[in-house]
């Protein structure tokens, strides 16, 4: 079956994103602070649902749903690290907003900078936490690739549909920044939350006759889908990926975002909530689709199974949707990633190798060239063969656990210091590495995944080293500014 419909109805949508972007992508101001942080005003509605759309990334809806149909009740994970990871934003979020505010800090290297004094350590949290994300910006792009073929009923090949995107996503970030993402983020949130849950839940009801008997059926045709074998692995990559959550640099800059430390608290509240229910629907389907003939015959038909669901539910009028929904969240993601890391890049790396200091308006101006020529590196590496998207992902996160004690325990304990965090990402990347490579090791430690194994280990050195060294009067009046803040408010 083929129809322009779904595809008319898609078109439509991104005419009116184009409008959005082009009545409100852009502040009034110029200059650093506008293109980085989007003039550090945005509501708490607005920052709301620009968390919850950088958060539920495109991935969502073909990796873990590919996950859910091939390995059962495991892809739920999903929703118990998302709803822990954003409770982090609860207590780390004001006090960091509050240095962000005073110190003019920009991004997570900027913080770490300022916390710890260290201009090395914050180059290197720079470099690592752009190598980190750029395969979910790989994955962003395949992601559009399978999209925009299923849409087009195999009539637009994946290199053109990825070719599209990476042109649209370039354009507005390079044209107004972080506020440009916000402005689409925002507006693309609303739509992944509100047509996401009505849409999984009608589907649900459509193709099963509800919740319940949607898990009696499994339980009848492939109960093994409703049982977690591997306990230990499930709660590794729970805890690995809880601990990484607010190690991001796309997701650590919308703390800056935020017009107050009281819309931040705010965020906090209803965040984990949405994102909770968007993940567990979306786990829930894959489970159910693990008894659909049309989606569980192999990887690449479970990576599709939710536009094949929606299209077999509501035909090309509901496809379109599904198609809006992972590209709505695929842009959200990938353009917060491209618009930080530019400026992360810039100012962070590029900015501290020079003798003469960049002038914030060429950091802008650099931001903006670094933003182009990545998208067009990004493009030619997503043309090549890609493993199961939820691999890299599942990777990726293990290795960024391992920064948890340097970038949220600092936050919070005024003892932690620049040699701590040295010591404790050393070790805990070289023993998640171990792990990756070489698996079998993983008996050593008690079963154990590489992600949260590497934590452990890079907490126990960071309070260790940080006991043993002298504390620092400099990170004591750093500390002092915030309660001096909540005093004053």
């Amino acid at each position: 079956m083929t129809s322009p419909w779904a595809v008319i109805i898609v078109v439509i949508y991104f005419c009116i994103l184009g409008l959005v972007v082009g009545k409100w992508g852009k502040g009034k101001e110029k200059g650093l602070n506008e293109f980085a942080v989007a003039g550090r005003s945005g509501p708490w509605w607005l920052i709301m649902f620009t968390v919850l759309a950088t958060w539920i990334i495109g991935s969502t809806y073909t990796a873990t749903m590919g996950y859910a149909v091939m390995s059962g009740a495991i892809g739920i994970y999903m929703a118990m690290y998302s709803v822990m990871g954003l409770i982090i934003f609860y207590y780390i979020g004001p006090r960091i907003w509050v240095w962000g505010k005073v110190h003019n800090l920009y991004n997570l290297p900027d913080y770490i900078g300022r916390r710890y004094g260290d201009r090395r350590l914050a180059i290197l949290v720079a470099i690592a936490g752009f190598i980190i994300g750029a395969p979910w910006q790989i994955m962003a792009l395949k992601t559009f690739g399978y999209t925009t073929t299923a849409l087009t009923y195999g009539a637009l090949p994946e290199v053109a549909g990825m070719a599209i995107f990476a042109i649209a996503i370039t354009a507005y970030c390079v044209y107004g920044g972080m506020r440009s993402v916000v402005v689409t983020d925002f507006f693309q949130g609303i739509i992944c939350v509100v047509v996401v849950i009505g849409g999984i839940i009608a589907c649900i009801y459509a193709k099963f006759g509800g919740i319940g008997p949607m898990f009696q059926q499994v339980l009848a045709q492939r109960p093994e889908m409703l049982v977690i074998e591997d306990t230990k692995y499930w709660t590794s990559i729970i805890v690995a990926s809880f601990l990484g959550a607010y190690c991001w640099l796309e997701i650590f800059n919308r703390i800056f975002l935020a017009k107050s430390v009281r819309d931040l608290k705010i965020i906090a509240r209803g965040a984990p909530i949405l994102v909770g229910t968007v993940y567990f629907l979306v786990g829930i389907l894959g489970i159910g689709g693990s008894i659909l003939a049309s989606v569980n015959v192999d990887l690449a038909a479970a990576e599709s199974g939710l536009l094949t669901i929606f299209s077999e539910v509501g035909g090309p009028v509901l496809l379109a949707f599904a198609a809006i929904i992972i590209i709505a969240a695929e842009m959200s993601s990938i353009d917060s990633q491209i618009a930080t890391a530019g400026v992360v890049l810039a100012r962070n790396a590029v900015n501290e190798f020079k003798r003469t200091k960049l002038t914030e308006d060429r950091v802008v101006k650099l931001s903006r060239w670094i933003i182009g020529i990545w998208m067009v590196m990004v493009y030619f590496l997503s043309i090549g063969e890609l493993p199961a998207l939820i691999v890299i992902a599942i990777v990726t996160y293990e290795f960024l656990a391992t920064m948890f004690p340097t970038i949220i325990i600092g936050a919070l304990w005024k003892r932690g210091t620049a040699k701590a965090c040295w010591a404790s990402m050393a070790v805990g990347w070289i023993v998640c590495g171990i792990l990756q490579i070489s698996p079998v090791t993983q008996a050593w430690f008690g079963g154990w995944g590489a992600g949260i194994t590497g934590a452990f280990f890079a907490i126990i050195v960071y309070f260790a080293v940080s006991l043993a060294s002298p504390k620092d009067e400099k990170v004591e009046a750093l500390f002092a500014e915030v309660e001096a803040y909540k005093e004053a408010r």
